[in-house]
């Protein structure tokens, strides 16, 4: 049931990336995806980097924790995305950075947020 959730969460995400004008490299389940790295690249003008979207309260597998600080360690953005009732931004160890309401008009609040830090 995860995965359904997930990839409902990802095509509103989407959705609503492409409405904002931003590109995105879903790499999530295509023949392109590599074990542990994160769902999607997003490049906006005000934000690029990458986001894994997870669903309810499942954590990153160690692989991705691993592979996420290692891209922020070398200045890349890497985030989880988290619906679990409201939309959390999370770091790759799971401290929660930010939070909004789920529905329309979410990424331009995410994006707001993500260009601040």
């Amino acid at each position: 049931m995860s995965k359904k959730l997930e990839t409902k969460f990802g095509e509103k995400i989407d959705e609503q990336l492409a409405d904002v004008g931003a590109k995105v490299l879903n790499i999530h389940g295509h023949m392109y995806q590599k074990s542990g790295w994160p769902d999607r690249y997003i490049s906006h003008w005000k934000w690029d980097g990458w986001l894994e979207l997870k669903t309810m309260n499942y954590k990153l597998d160690p692989l991705q924790a691993r592979i996420m600080e290692a891209l922020n360690d070398r200045g890349t953005n890497a985030f989880t995305l988290r619906h679990y009732g409201k939309v959390y931004l999370e770091r790759y160890d799971g401290l929660k950075l930010w939070e909004c309401e789920f529905g329309n008009g979410m990424i331009v609040e995410i994006l707001a947020y993500l260009e601040s830090i």
